[in-house]
């Protein structure tokens, strides 16, 4: 099975719209490592509040970027 089909099953489960934690335990990484990629830009993200949100596609465009 490729790593596209896992993803977009995993990823599939979850809303449109993320929090820092939901991305944190997709990704399996800490939410300071997820503030870190937010800051670095590396995942595209927008603010709600004071509260990031990210999309689901721009947390795929980002996993995809990695592999």
């Amino acid at each position: 099975m490729a790593a596209d089909e896992i993803t977009g099953r995993t990823l599939a489960e979850y809303p449109d719209i993320l929090n820092v934690e939901q991305v944190a335990r997709i990704l399996d990484v800490s939410t300071k490592t997820v503030y870190k990629l937010l800051r670095e830009k590396r995942i595209r993200s927008f603010k709600s509040g004071r509260e990031f949100r990210i999309k689901r596609e721009r947390l795929s465009e980002y996993i995809e970027s990695e592999e």
